[in-house]
């Protein structure tokens, strides 16, 4: 017994003499480290957060404003042939119209003026 005792006593010895790491440096290493961990999960909190009242409001794009529509947009809007639109014009009961070279071009304010023209008085 009186062997292995004496066994750990020399270690003990040599580990103070070679270097044994310092105890209370060694604490104070561990606090400094423990306030950065908890900076670190204050941030992440402040991160969920932050993320948590973007998922939440979600913002659409703000709406194009479109003053012409192109003669293919005006009939998908109204769900009309390209027939029945030029027999509107050839009866002069179509909307007003934009020409530029070949591109008609319809604008919001003539396609309300037509809407109102088109619709029957309800008396």
């Amino acid at each position: 017994m009186k062997h292995r005792s004496r066994q750990f006593t020399d270690r003990r010895i040599s580990l103070r003499t070679f270097g044994a790491p310092n105890v209370p440096a060694f604490e104070t290493q561990l606090g400094n480290l423990a306030q950065q961990v908890a900076e670190l999960q204050r941030e992440v909190t402040d991160l969920k957060t932050a993320m948590a009242s973007l998922q939440q409001e979600p913002k659409a794009p703000p709406a194009p404003t479109i003053h012409f529509f192109t003669l293919r947009e005006f009939l998908q809007r109204h769900r009309m042939s390209r027939s029945a639109w030029y027999a509107l014009q050839k009866a002069g009961l179509g909307p007003r119209i934009s020409q530029m070279g070949r591109v008609i071009r319809i604008s919001l304010q003539a396609e309300t003026e037509w809407l109102e023209k088109m619709e029957k008085p309800t008396h």
